[in-house]
């Protein structure tokens, strides 16, 4: 006997859904894909489109007493070079208008001024730039000053004093300094020297490394609040203090109380060592 044949009728149109059509959605996703490589190209242009470059020297030959720089969102980098004054070579993103580096002199100061959002038209890819500052190889400088709004720092020449602060972004100092003073709000900072009389280094979240040479410092000052703190110093006796409030801490320095060589180490999340270098 032949089994039953069950007749289907075929769905109409109005009444079954729609066949899948795979095609235009692998067209739509290579047209996603498409899309997103041409925003990309077109946004790493723009930030060349436009962009403001210079480069300004001072106006007397020779080191000066005191500089003093100040940007807002730009990086900053100091250095020696073959130079017989202080030059400057800055780039600034489109848009930026020509006021965008100035310098000036007031008394034994030489200020520098680098401010990249001087455009009237703010656009959201016009934040940033970068200045770097070489000064002649020969000579110190007594006092260097550098302000940053949002910039990372790195300096490496020889002076009396440097004084760098940043609301944002990384300080970086090498070089024979005998005082100096590196601070951050976000963002790790890292001081090597010799010879280095007294340091002061403070961040709120990142890591302080320390590292002097030479002669043991009258004063190191470590301080983070979210971040470990490594401090490297010559062979000494030091007045140490130190404050881990969440970490560990290992000192394999000579602590000695009465010693006029202090070295004060201070982290709220993070840990503390302090060794011989």
């Amino acid at each position: 006997m032949t089994a039953p044949q069950t007749y289907l009728a075929p769905r109409s149109p109005e009444n079954g859904p729609a066949p899948r059509r795979r095609a235009p959605v692998t067209i739509a996703v290579g047209g996603v894909l498409a899309a997103g490589l041409v925003a990309s190209s077109a946004y790493a242009g723009l930030g060349a489109l436009g962009a403001h470059e210079g480069t300004s020297a001072a106006a007397s030959a020779g080191m000066p007493t005191a500089l003093a720089i100040q940007v807002d969102s730009a990086d900053v980098t100091v250095v020696t070079g073959n130079v017989d004054r202080p030059t400057f070579a800055y780039r600034a993103p489109w848009p930026v208008t020509d006021q965008a580096f100035t310098q000036t002199v007031s008394g034994d100061t030489l200020t520098a001024r680098f401010n990249t959002r001087t455009s009237p038209v703010l656009l959201w890819w016009s934040s940033g730039g970068s200045l770097v500052v070489t000064l002649p190889a020969s000579g110190t400088i007594a006092r260097l000053t550098i302000e940053g709004e949002t910039s990372s720092m790195q300096v490496s020449v020889a002076a009396g004093s440097e004084t760098i602060t940043t609301g944002t972004g990384s300080v970086t100092v090498s070089g024979a300094v005998a005082d100096v003073q590196a601070s951050t709000g976000t963002g790790s900072v890292h001081v090597r020297g010799g010879d280095v009389r007294t340091v002061k280094a403070s961040t709120g979240t990142g890591s302080v490394d320390l590292h002097v040479s030479g002669m043991p410092p009258a004063l190191v000052d470590a301080e983070t609040g979210t971040g470990s703190i490594l401090v490297e110093l010559p062979a000494g006796r030091y007045a140490v203090e130190t404050d881990a409030g969440t970490g560990d801490v290992a000192n394999s320095l000579v602590k000695d109380d009465t010693s006029g060589h202090v070295v004060k180490a201070s982290t709220g999340t993070g840990s503390i060592a302090l060794r011989q270098s």
